[in-house]
């Protein structure tokens, strides 16, 4: 499902996605669709509700992809660049933008911990310079 429609059907499938196959049948759907739904809603020409819809859903894709188990730095820097684009091209969507800019934050605090969980022949010492 594609335009306006596809993309509230999406918001209300998966934003309060826990179950694992939810979270990852939405970071898939979203990952199929996003350019189309981004010419649908005609963000990039400044009609202020595709801006909004738009942004919400990719608030939610965020949010499953922080739950999910496919998160890596690759998928994260293409989702800063996809926010970058947002960005530059939506007006007064700051609320969107925090959750976005928020989530992503998050992301990478995760790939960060995915990482040094990953790498734990390092001495704890080096991880846990507070308690040193």
């Amino acid at each position: 499902m594609i335009g306006i429609e596809g993309i509230k059907h999406y918001i209300e499938k998966y934003e309060n996605a826990e179950v694992p196959k939810l979270i990852v049948e939405g970071v898939q759907k979203f990952l199929d669709n996003h350019v189309e739904w981004m010419q649908a809603t005609d963000y990039r020409y400044g009609k202020e509700s595709g801006e909004r819809i738009f942004g919400e859903a990719f608030v939610v894709f965020t949010n499953c992809l922080y739950k999910s188990e496919s998160l890596n730095a690759n998928i994260a820097e293409y989702i800063s660049g996809q926010i970058r684009e947002y960005e530059a091209r939506v007006d007064c969507q700051f609320a969107n933008l925090y959750s976005l800019f928020f989530n992503m934050g998050l992301l990478w605090h995760r790939i960060g911990k995915l990482y040094v969980s990953s790498h734990s022949g390092l001495p704890m010492k080096f991880w846990n310079l507070r308690k040193s």
